[in-house]
């Protein structure tokens, strides 16, 4: 299996800064491409971008993480037909190195076993109200972080259909709820998180910084916010590591 890794980028320069470095870890794979959704940033450009990646898309101005994601599903489907994958990230996320290894694993086996769910691997407490089901590996939940979310092709198939028949999805801020509703099933969620969630730029909030502010002490509550839960080995080591290094700017 392939996978095309579309990573939406909008400043936040030294987050995203690790972040790239920490994504080239899988560059080394032939069946892995990353693409760069870049939503108008004026803090780096597209050679500095194209030095983490295979391809930068650029929008000429901000077009919100809605319609980022929308160009991604529409590529995978139209551009990258050699992809049988499609996975989602944003530029304050840190991966586990076997991360995409995991990923093709999980879809291989569900084909083989005639399974069909999307997948995150990000284990997040505010999705844990969402959970239906569990076993010792995963959980089926009704939602899944928007940070990390796989698709197939059919599933990406049926939500560029819903894109293409409903133009006013694409504002929906929520997104990462009710385009995944069109497919009528659960997402298989990870217990082990490989993927970390940073919240927020050393200088910079976001949705998912209510405290905000420049000092360390509000800058690790908006982290802790929406950190992982049962982080992987790797990540808990690179965890610390990265907010040594925003804090030492």
């Amino acid at each position: 299996m392939r996978l095309l890794v579309a990573l939406a980028t909008y400043e936040r320069p030294h987050i995203t800064e690790l972040c790239l470095q920490n994504l080239q870890a899988i560059r080394h794979n032939p069946d892995v491409r990353i693409v760069i959704y870049d939503d108008a940033s004026t803090q780096y450009d597209i050679p500095y971008l194209i030095k983490y990646s295979d391809e930068v898309i650029k929008f000429k101005k901000n077009v919100g993480i809605e319609r980022s994601r929308a160009r991604a599903f529409r590529d995978f489907i139209h551009r990258f037909q050699e992809f049988d994958l499609l996975y989602l990230t944003d530029n304050d996320s840190i991966h586990d190195p076997l991360f995409a290894e995991y990923l093709i694993n999980i879809f291989t086996g569900m084909r083989e076993a005639d399974k069909r769910w999307p997948v995150g691997l990000f284990n997040s407490r505010f999705h844990k109200k969402s959970i239906v089901a569990e076993n010792l590996q995963f959980y089926l939940s009704k939602t899944c972080p928007g940070i990390s979310q796989c698709y197939d092709r059919s599933m990406a198939g049926k939500i560029v259909n819903l894109l293409d028949s409903h133009p006013l999805a694409e504002e929906d801020i929520q997104w990462d709820y009710k385009w995944p509703e069109i497919l009528n099933c659960e997402f298989l969620i990870s217990k082990m998180s490989y993927v970390e969630h940073f919240s927020r730029d050393v200088h910079e909030g976001g949705l998912h910084s209510p405290f905000s502010g420049v000092n360390k002490e509000a800058f690790l509550k908006d982290i802790e916010n929406d950190a992982a839960i049962n982080p992987s080995e790797f990540l808990i080591n690179a965890k610390t590591e990265i907010i040594d290094k925003l804090f030492g700017l």
